[in-house]
């Protein structure tokens, strides 16, 4: 997934027999596949980086394995393999034409839940993931971590789009575009939140910059966030 903690895939603690989402990614995985080919993980362990995050899902080399010999894999990766041909051919490898039309490309109309509902559906989310801790309890800092992780990870079907791109020259740099564009969106919607979109960018290897005059009046949200 694109949203999920970059870093800490690059940084998980290496399990014998078992791949992580990075190492299907090196062994030409598309993100895509992984959710369609193989939605369930085999073992998860607790983010290395950030515990309050999502864990780090390990998937079983001999399932993996099995799956890349399977006809529905290498027709799902040829699929995609098509699609990206066909939109090289039709951008070309020029690097102005294919930025230009990130923002054409990606429909990104959110639809972004009121403070309340937002406040109830990260309560829900929190008692799941950490049954353990109070959200009152969790750190101002972490909670705006959570908070646009979560909304990120609701946001990122907008981005598969962009996964017939991937050899094209400008695809991490389309993506970074792409997810800046999410980020602002949070950002324009709960103010509060600027600080967890900063960090979220950091920790993806981007700088977040929202845009001179954004909204100045500051969104009220109780709960977690």
């Amino acid at each position: 997934m694109y949203i999920q903690n970059i870093a800490s895939y690059e940084r998980a603690k290496a399990i014998s027999g078992f791949y992580t989402k990075q190492n299907l990614k090196e062994r030409g995985w598309f993100y895509p596949t992984i959710d369609e080919v193989m939605p369930s993980f085999d073992q998860a362990l607790p983010n290395l980086i950030k515990p309050i995050l999502e864990p780090i899902y390990y998937y079983s080399m001999e399932r993996v394995h099995q799956l890349e010999k399977s006809a529905f894999f290498i027709d799902y990766q040829n699929a995609i393999l098509d699609k990206a041909a066909h939109h090289l051919r039709q951008w070309g490898v020029a690097r102005q034409p294919f930025l230009d039309q990130v923002h054409q490309l990606l429909n990104l109309k959110i639809k972004y839940p009121s403070p309340q509902a937002l406040n109830r559906d990260l309560a829900a989310h929190c008692k799941m993931r950490l049954p353990e801790i109070e959200p009152s309890k969790i750190a101002q800092d972490l909670q705006a971590d959570l908070t646009v992780q979560f909304l990120m990870e609701a946001f990122e079907p907008q981005l598969w789009q962009l996964e017939s791109y991937f050899f094209h020259p400008d695809y991490a740099t389309a993506v970074e575009m792409a997810v800046h564009q999410l980020l602002k969106g949070i950002y324009l919607t709960y103010p509060a939140l600027l600080l967890g979109c900063h960090r979220f960018a950091l920790r993806n290897y981007f700088n977040f910059q929202p845009a001179e005059g954004v909204l100045s009046r500051d969104i009220a949200i109780t709960g977690i966030v």
